[in-house]
């Protein structure tokens, strides 16, 4: 594995903004350090803490945390995802334009129960995922009720949308069975059912590898067994090249 492309994870320099559980990373030179010690070549994701939804500059403040972050990485090293939200529908607009100029493309991870809304067809999220169809952007979601995420991905056919997290057997068909009725729906294998014998295996012979990527959600889960993962699965070198990197730089468009 020649690169390693983290499509999902959660970096910071404010310690309000870090999710890990166990005092480590303690901070951001360390949480780069691990990442670059485990092979990881390149990353994407969001800063992410929980907030009520009242005020739009706190989303704000994450954002302008992720572009900071990716000017004190290597060069190259991480891709800042953004957050949007239902309650500031003109807000999230504006922000998605402000922040694609400086050449952000990835929404997310949104996570609704960290910031205080429920669903992905929300009225508030209708033009702001307009938007980021209209500007090529790609939305990171962490997995809900399916039937709100095939309704939200059915609405917004020009807007690739990756689905964090496999779950366990019945949610994991669920997604396959999503992606196989809508080819604008991708899967990040971080998290639960991943460890599962045979769980990617499986999915590449259904949708094929092109509908995957690589993911940690570091620091919320180790990133060796993540790696260790995609590393002995029983896949080609091809596939495995696609699930690693290929895939997020095609739909990042790095």
């Amino acid at each position: 594995m020649n690169e390693l492309f983290d499509f999902h994870l959660h970096p910071f320099i404010d310690p309000i903004n870090s999710i890990a559980r166990y005092g480590h990373p303690a901070d951001l030179k360390e949480f780069l350090e691990h990442l670059q010690r485990h092979g990881i070549t390149h990353c994407a994701g969001s800063v992410i803490h929980h907030v009520d939804g009242s005020d739009f500059k706190e989303i704000q403040k994450m954002n302008e945390e992720s572009l900071k972050i990716r000017d004190i990485a290597p060069d190259g090293f991480y891709y800042p995802g953004i957050h949007i939200h239902p309650n500031f529908p003109e807000e999230s607009c504006n922000e998605l334009q402000r922040m694609h100029s400086e050449g952000v493309r990835l929404i997310g991870e949104l996570v609704p129960y960290v910031m205080n809304y429920t669903e992905y067809c929300h009225p508030g999220l209708e033009m702001p995922l307009k938007i980021a169809a209209d500007l090529g952007m790609v939305l990171s979601i962490h997995s809900g009720a399916i039937e709100d995420m095939e309704a939200m991905i059915a609405r917004n056919p020009k807007l690739n949308v990756v689905m964090a997290h496999p779950g366990e057997y019945a949610s994991y068909m669920e997604k396959i069975e999503l992606c196989k009725n809508h080819q604008n729906a991708f899967i990040d294998i971080c998290g639960t059912g991943l460890f599962r014998h045979r769980m990617l295996e499986y999915g590449i012979k259904i949708l094929g590898a092109e509908r995957f990527l690589f993911a940690t959600d570091f620091p919320t889960c180790n990133v060796g067994m993540q790696i260790g993962a995609i590393k002995y699965a029983d896949i080609t070198d091809n596939e495995r090249m696609l699930v690693c990197s290929g895939n997020a730089r095609r739909l990042l468009g790095v």
